[in-house]
């Protein structure tokens, strides 16, 4: 009962702060942040700017998106035992560039398998003069040119954050499984957790993400990814990472579960405060462990976490790049959720 009451009273505390930290957000006024926090399975949902977009709209995810493919290879694992140790190149036969053989799976997963952050056939001219779409029409093919000439540094070594690892993560888990990357999402878990998501556009679900606006306040293109797809290309509603969230901190002993409780052990330490999963970035925040990642696209941006010691997670979606970092606004609510629960300990 004591307990119960406890986390009652943090929920509510959480949801007050929360809605006015956003308050302090400033966005064009077509433009919002939808968003909520779960508190000991309590949900509220956030809702800041155009009040016309609510907790059912869609949203890029970006690079959210990588805590997915990640996921993935851990459920792969729960199936068969040491695959995450095992060598990349046992899993991309085309691919001849030697270096590949020292990579195994979790470094991928860790972004420390020495990849540059972009592929080399996504250079800075395709970056600034297709900035609107930079991966349209970057294949599977061109993912393979780019894995047979890539030089890979420090291997192991060295936290690199890197979509051209992501991607070729994606690339690995297709060939070991033998099933597409959508199939996956939809199949493994956006079906079983009642999750409308998506991985493709087709001129029927792109109506059902909202516009979004480049740091100039001005309307973009969405960004369609193919081969660079398990590195940024979800979309979902904050309804949907609500529900992941909602899992990943009340897990069982369903295949999800068992992959989402491998993706938050540390793989490398990057600094004091910070270490990474598979996927997730690890964090202290005010004593308490954060487990967090953040995205952005030409005209979203996003961020999620959750903290099993605080029964607590965050999820913030936004179609303005120009808006406050969601990665210090989303570790702020946990911040001061923390300080609120060490008080009512008191």
């Amino acid at each position: 009962m004591r307990q119960s009451f406890f986390f009652l009273l943090i929920s509510y505390c959480t949801f007050v702060h929360a809605n006015n930290y956003l308050d302090h957000v400033k966005l064009p006024e077509w433009c919002t942040i939808s968003g909520a926090t779960v508190v000991d399975g309590r949900v509220e949902y956030l809702h800041h700017g155009n009040k016309d977009i609510d907790e059912n709209d869609f949203f890029e995810i970006g690079s959210v998106t990588k805590i997915f493919t990640s996921l993935w290879a851990a459920m792969h694992s729960t199936e068969q035992e040491g695959f995450l140790k095992e060598r990349i190149s046992l899993y991309l036969p085309e691919s001849k560039n030697k270096d590949l053989e020292q990579v195994v799976i979790h470094q991928l997963c860790s972004h420390t398998g020495g990849f540059s952050r972009l592929p080399p056939g996504i250079g800075l001219f395709r970056i600034l003069f297709r900035r609107n779409d930079p991966y349209k029409g970057y294949r599977k093919e061109d993912l393979q040119k780019d894995l047979a000439k890539a030089e890979l540094k420090v291997i192991g070594k060295k936290f690199g954050y890197s979509n051209f690892g992501s991607a070729t993560l994606g690339l690995v888990m297709e060939n070991a499984t033998g099933m597409s990357y959508e199939s996956f999402l939809h199949s493994k878990v956006f079906e079983p957790l009642e999750m409308k998501a998506f991985l493709k556009y087709t001129s029927e679900n792109q109506k059902s993400v909202v516009p979004g606006y480049n740091f100039l306040g001005k309307q973009v293109s969405v960004w369609h990814q193919e081969a660079m797809a398990p590195a940024g290309a979800i979309k979902a509603s904050s309804l949907d990472l609500t529900k992941f969230i909602s899992k990943c901190l009340q897990p069982k002993e369903d295949k999800i579960s068992l992959g989402i409780q491998k993706t938050i052990q540390p793989f490398y330490k990057i600094n004091e405060e910070r270490s990474v999963g598979l996927g997730w970035i690890i964090e202290n925040v005010e004593g308490k462990v954060v487990y967090w990642h953040n995205g952005e696209t030409g005209g979203y941006c996003s961020f999620i976490g959750f903290s099993p010691s605080m029964k607590t997670g965050v999820v913030l979606l936004c179609n303005f790049t120009g808006v406050e970092s969601l990665r210090s606004v989303g570790l702020g609510i946990f911040a001061k959720i923390a300080l609120k629960q060490a008080k009512v300990i008191e």
